[in-house]
């Protein structure tokens, strides 16, 4: 097993022919931050991003709703498909839950970085976000620039180097 996770021995594709090489990249290079804010406040439901649960509605999880009408042209408008990643760590996300909204339409904190891939990449990264996954590769990831700075409006998470098993 040690031998194909360091790449000694490598699968072939149906015609025995070897995979491409995965490349490091951004993820900026595959994915982009989504900045559209809900300035007209056209959208009132409230997602969050749970470690556990994955995005749900705020009044759920929290049993009451945290944002109101007063603050919600600066929340960020996400889409079905979209992945969010929330700062906080827990144990059951070691350097934050990392999560696609399967919901529905909705507007996340602007705590959080909503993020949009440009071509097929979204179901490799649905398991790269997985707990047990970043988990075993805490160290690696806590040395990328996925933790939030005073100094950024952002954590900085779509800077983080991923590896692209497709070579997109």
């Amino acid at each position: 097993m040690q031998q194909l996770f360091s790449r000694e021995i490598r699968f072939k594709d149906d015609q025995g022919s070897e995979f491409p090489n995965w490349e490091e990249k951004r993820l900026r290079e595959l994915a982009e931050r989504v900045k559209e804010k809900n300035a007209a406040v056209t959208v009132t439901d409230v997602l969050t991003n749970s470690a556990v649960q994955g995005i749900v509605s705020q009044g759920d999880y929290f049993d009451h709703d945290v944002a109101n009408a007063e603050n919600l042209d600066r929340y960020t408008i996400v889409e079905v498909g979209d992945f969010v990643y929330n700062p906080r760590i827990s144990v059951s996300a070691p350097v934050g839950p990392i999560k696609r909204n399967n919901l529905r339409q909705g507007v996340m904190s602007p705590l959080y970085d909503v993020f949009r891939f440009r071509e097929s990449f979204t179901d490799f990264w649905v398991f790269l976000s997985t707990a047990g996954f970043q988990q075993k590769h805490r160290l690696r990831m806590s040395r990328t620039v996925c933790y939030p700075s005073a100094r950024r409006k952002s954590s900085g998470c779509i800077e983080t180097v991923v590896m692209d098993p497709v070579g997109s």
